[in-house]
């Protein structure tokens, strides 16, 4: 069996990242953003990572379109999620296993983002403030050690 080769995503979020590409949130409307719109719903999802059911994903980002500061950033967030010894240091390693983490988390983050559009009446000038103060809490939680 040949190994994989892209980034997935569970089918039912390919209607919903459409939608915000058709209608602009965020700038989120070229063919390029679908990195950032990986990245970013990968670290609202980061706290509470969501399985995706193999069987009903689709293919989203051929691994050829990640550059080397991508697939470090991969890596880096896998990294972050584990504690390393001997016994993890190969899941760390293994880069379709930090895909994996990172599908889960940017699973989580899409929901988390749909919210948050619909909470804020899909205005972009709204969305963009909250989703800014949501990233500045988990970078103090996260990064920082602070509570909340």
């Amino acid at each position: 069996m040949a190994g994989r080769d892209r980034v997935y995503f569970d089918r039912e979020n390919r209607k919903i990242v459409n939608h915000w590409k058709d209608v602009h949130f965020l700038g989120l409307d070229s063919a390029s953003e679908n990195k950032d719109i990986l990245f970013l719903t990968m670290v609202l999802g980061m706290d509470n990572p969501k399985p995706i059911d193999k069987k009903y994903r689709d293919g989203w980002i051929l691994y050829k379109a990640l550059n080397t500061a991508d697939r470090a950033l991969i890596r880096t967030a896998k990294l972050g999620a584990e504690e390393i010894s001997d016994d993890t240091v190969n899941q760390v390693s293994d880069f379709d296993k930090c895909m994996d983490y990172v599908e889960e988390c940017s699973n989580r983050g899409i929901d988390k983002l749909s919210q948050m559009i619909e909470e804020n009446n899909e205005n972009n000038d709204e969305l963009e403030g909250v989703l800014m103060q949501e990233l500045d809490r988990m970078y103090l939680q996260n990064v920082k050690g602070e509570d909340f």
